[in-house]
């Protein structure tokens, strides 16, 4: 009788903890952003060497990522940067949500938090993330190289 009444309280254990456990969170695939990329907004070459070109890095702890340019570029900020970054503050599989550092020089209508969504190998869009779940930006991310 001792075996069976532990059985049944393992088992209801169990099932409480089951009950009970929380999901892990479905982590980035940071594959997804290996290599070099560039945007573009209209058929011309993305990759062309007179296009823009970065890399993304994720910091030790996976919570920044940074923006590496070939160049240094104007930002939204109006300030010429060599890189710059942002804070990860959600993720899927294959999307992060992010906010960039620094936001006090943004233009006042300028969205805060964006959504970095990979919608094919080597292919990315951007979308603010209060904007309608269908909208994004005119701007297609492609990968150049691996």
């Amino acid at each position: 009788m001792k075996i069976k009444n532990r059985l049944i309280v393992s088992l209801f254990l169990l099932a409480c903890a089951n009950a009970f456990a929380q999901t892990e969170p479905e982590l980035f695939d940071k594959t997804l952003m290996a290599g070099v990329w560039a945007e573009s907004v209209d058929t011309s070459p993305a990759c062309d060497t007179n296009n823009l070109h970065n890399s993304f890095e994720f910091s030790d702890d996976g919570k920044t990522l940074v923006f590496k340019l070939d160049r240094p570029w104007k930002i939204a900020t109006d300030k010429e940067v060599s890189q710059y970054s942002a804070k990860i503050i959600q993720e899927s599989h294959h999307s992060l949500t992010i906010e960039y550092f620094d936001t006090a020089d943004l233009p006042e209508d300028y969205p805060k938090e964006w959504d970095i969504i990979f919608v094919a190998d080597g292919v990315y869009r951007w979308k603010a993330s209060s904007w309608p779940d269908a909208k994004v930006n005119s701007e297609v991310g492609i990968r150049c190289s691996k």
